[in-house]
């Protein structure tokens, strides 16, 4: 067959392609232009290892990737990342960068693995990476904190915390099943420590009693923060079972315009105060 140049387009020819290109434009929907990701600062303290910077590095990685790939969503602030080889490295951190004055910093620094704030300009993450501190124990922490930015993006400061169980037990719950992306076996692990935490727990709160930050922070102090995190994460993981991971998240894309209660409804089909009552019965004593 003779290859014909047919040289370029007349005008004619030009405003017809015109019009097919804005058509396609408008019947293929908005186009959605790739975003670049946060970028990473990081400060390590002396006395934290090549192998723990590594594991910090591949969580910020995982987390960033599966945001993008499931919500196609970024942060775009710049991310800080602190570690620190031990506590008092740790308490150091949260005096400067988290200005908590000295006796909360020290309180914060022996009852936490890591904590996340947002300021103007950066997302500032400060954890503990000591050389006892496991690799899976460095990924969970790191995905844990850096999921609440994400849930306070699409959900907001207010109503994001108006149900910390709902806000912890995603956060634990989304993470891992990020880290077991390169550590299989990590979430039914978790899961069965959960149980057995509950199964041995002298008491265990109502819901009632884990929904705001305040309720919350009072329930660290008088049941456990281990009693109560493990109550919030098999009741998120039994969600993600019946509505699938994804929903998780949806929870806080519904919550931007709609209350928690039917912001829940919509991502998993069921009533909130019904679903506590439920896991309330379920994991009681």
């Amino acid at each position: 067959m003779e290859r014909r140049d047919l040289g370029p387009p007349g005008p004619k020819q030009g405003r017809i392609l015109l019009i097919l290109f804005l058509a396609a434009l408008i019947f293929s929907g908005p186009v959605e232009l790739p975003a670049g990701r946060a970028p990473l600062e990081m400060d390590v303290k002396p006395g934290v290892s090549p192998a723990q910077v590594k594991y910090l590095n591949a969580a910020v990685n995982d987390v960033f990737k599966f945001f993008m790939e499931n919500y196609h969503i970024n942060l775009h602030k710049t991310m800080l990342l602190i570690a620190a080889p031990d506590e008092q490295a740790y308490a150091s951190a949260l005096m400067k960068d988290f200005k908590l004055p000295g006796p909360k910093a020290k309180e914060e620094a022996n009852r936490t693995g890591g904590m996340a704030r947002e300021s103007k300009d950066y997302y500032i993450l400060a954890l503990k990476a000591r050389a006892s501190d496991s690799m899976a124990s460095i990924l969970k922490v790191t995905c844990h904190e850096m999921v609440h930015w994400y849930q306070l993006r699409e959900g907001g400061q207010e109503k994001t915390g108006q149900h910390g169980w709902i806000m912890e037990g995603v956060a634990n719950t989304i993470a891992l099943h990020i880290v077991e992306g390169r550590l299989p076996g990590e979430f039914d692990k978790f899961r069965q420590n959960c149980l057995a935490t509950l199964k041995t727990a002298t008491t265990i709160p109502s819901f009632e009693k884990l929904d705001s930050r305040k309720d919350w922070h009072v329930a660290m102090g008088q049941y456990g923060g281990h009693v109560i995190y493990a109550k919030a994460t098999v009741a998120v993981m039994e969600l993600a079972q019946r509505a699938g991971i994804k929903s998780l998240f949806d929870y806080y894309r519904h919550l931007k315009h709609q209350t928690p209660a039917k912001a829940f409804r919509m991502a998993f089909k069921v009533n909130l105060q019904e679903f506590e009552k439920e896991m309330d019965q379920k994991f009681s004593k």
